[in-house]
């Protein structure tokens, strides 16, 4: 089982980008859930561990299948700091292995590689609110409502 947040910021999206041998490719940050950690717990230490960010608010975003695992999204809402690659993923950075965080406008998301292959839809599944402040999450039917004690 997995955890993953949709971290934005002024219409960008912060992602995880990924470059393995030949293959190049975005993903959000996150990771595996721990023995005994719940869903939420585990995003939030991976975003701190992924991107150095410290995660204020967050918000269950739904959870899907995928290669045979469950992943958990979540909205991070509110966070501090700058985002700064850290944890296994600095370590293991080389030419060939390449992590990087960039922001990706969300009008930008159609043109790049983005894995999960419904990220849009998951992007989408939360909006800002009209007035600006905090967001208010429109109805997203593509995900399972997340069990956090799974």
């Amino acid at each position: 089982m997995r955890a993953a947040g949709i971290i934005e910021r002024d219409g960008a999206v912060l992602l995880m980008h990924r470059i393995n041998g030949n293959r190049a490719y975005y993903v959000f940050p996150g990771g595996t859930v721990a023995n005994g950690e719940t869903p939420q717990e585990a995003c939030i230490r991976e975003i701190l561990e992924e991107t150095s960010l410290v995660t204020r608010s967050i918000q269950p975003l739904g959870s899907q299948t995928e290669n045979g695992r469950l992943v958990h999204y979540f909205h991070i809402l509110d966070f501090a700091g700058t985002p700064a690659l850290g944890g296994p993923e600095k370590e293991a950075c080389s030419p060939s292995n390449h992590y990087s965080l960039e922001w990706v406008n969300r009008a930008d998301l159609g043109q790049i590689a983005v894995f999960p292959a419904n990220a849009q839809a998951l992007i989408s599944a939360q909006t800002p609110s009209p007035a600006g402040g905090g967001h208010i999450r429109k109805p997203a039917p593509l995900f399972e409502k997340p069990n956090l004690r799974s």
